[in-house]
């Protein structure tokens, strides 16, 4: 958020830590392949996103995880 950007400084200056933006669909993406990874046995499978930046893919990746 707009008001949170002075904080971010903050920890970046007094933590050495740096903060980056991700989208919620990236988020997904990441999570879906770290789950795929991990869990290969499952019988539970998330439907792989074949490109993130396709709107009717991002939608149904945000219903998947719900």
């Amino acid at each position: 958020m707009p008001q949170e950007l002075e904080y971010v400084s903050h920890i970046d200056k007094t933590y050495g830590i740096k903060l980056t933006e991700k989208s919620r669909y990236r988020i997904f993406k990441d999570f879906e392949e770290s789950f795929h990874s991990k869990n290969q046995n499952l019988k539970f499978k998330f439907r792989k996103l074949v490109n993130i930046e396709d709107k009717d893919e991002q939608q149904e990746s945000l219903h998947a995880i719900r």
